[in-house]
């Protein structure tokens, strides 16, 4: 099993960052068939086969905490790269 942990600041409040999230689990949905929900004003759990995780907005970073399957941990250096140049563009 493959962790997946990126801590990505930004300088956006949290109603800001909320859309740019949203986008970028839309992204996960589409690429990757996770489900993606709000548990709360600040974690959206991401699940799919052989992906659990969460993307955490806090103050001044946005925390993603993925776990990857056996038969997932393949696609770590994608989804690490999708993500960092998602945040990076957008975030």
């Amino acid at each position: 099993m493959a962790q997946l942990t990126i801590k990505h600041p930004h300088n956006l409040s949290l109603n800001e960052l909320k859309p740019q999230v949203d986008e970028l689990a839309k992204s996960l949905r589409e690429k990757y068939g996770a489900s993606t929900h709000w548990q709360g004003d600040n974690v959206i759990t991401v699940k799919a086969k052989g992906v659990d995780g969460t993307l955490t907005l806090e103050e001044k970073h946005l925390q993603v905490n993925i776990k990857l399957g056996m038969m997932t941990s393949f696609l770590k250096p994608q989804i690490e790269a999708e993500i960092r140049t998602y945040l990076a563009a957008k975030v």
